[in-house]
């Protein structure tokens, strides 16, 4: 098996880089924009930046792991990689529970204590925290990140680039927008639109979500600037 890259070398990284060892997936190096040329980041040294990505030389035939915590920047790089000749092999823990039925995108992530029921469909460059529950023929869509212990119960749809705090419920049949957030610990009892930002028990909407490309964790941007 030809050893990968990990494209982020955060606290993301060091996550996805114990997967990669749990799958027994040799790893090759980081690939990071932000930390120095040759840091070494629990064992496993960054030898490169994002720009890579774009060359089809560096690229083609090569193996890569994604580990960026924003929606936007992840899929906008996995998409990259694909269109350059590079391979984004989903990423199981072996500790996880996937129904066989399952459709597992490419560039995906499912992490540890994560179940995923049957007939969901789970699509390109999603990100699924430990015990995560994705109900029966729920569709999770591109970019899409899960945070840990959340509820998606079944039939619920997850549009692109859409991302659901830790421990908030969606009950079924619902559909989340594109680029919406569900704030830590919400209880969704209707649709979310597209963009917009909803908290509380039951959730309501409050804000829109204004969800960047380069602040490294969806639901809280700092003012930094633009990085992959």
């Amino acid at each position: 098996m030809s050893a990968l890259f990990i494209v982020g070398a955060g606290q993301m990284g060091r996550v996805i880089a114990d997967l990669c060892r749990a799958l027994g997936h040799p790893v090759a190096g980081f690939i990071d924009d932000a930390k120095p040329l040759g840091e070494i980041v629990d064992g496993i040294a960054v030898m490169g930046r994002t720009t890579r990505l774009e060359d089809p030389s560096g690229v083609a035939g090569y193996r890569f792991a994604l580990a960026i915590g924003n929606n936007h920047a992840r899929h906008r790089l996995g998409t990259t990689i694909r269109l350059n000749g590079g391979q984004l092999p989903p990423l199981i823990h072996p500790a996880s529970v996937v129904s066989p039925s399952v459709t597992v995108g490419s560039g995906a992530t499912i992490n540890a204590f994560a179940t995923v029921l049957t007939g969901a469909s789970i699509g390109d460059d999603v990100l699924i925290d430990p015990q995560v529950l994705v109900g029966n023929d729920t569709i999770v869509g591109d970019g899409v990140y899960l945070a840990p212990a959340c509820r998606i119960t079944s039939r619920v749809t997850l549009r692109q680039h859409c991302f659901i705090g830790v421990a908030a419920a969606v009950l079924p049949g619902l559909t989340v927008g594109a680029g919406a957030i569900l704030g830590a610990g919400s209880v969704l009892i209707g649709d979310l639109p597209d963009n917009r930002l909803a908290i509380g028990n039951p959730a309501r909407a409050i804000a829109d979500a204004n969800l960047d490309d380069h602040s490294s964790y969806p639901a809280s941007p700092r003012p930094t600037a633009p990085r992959s």
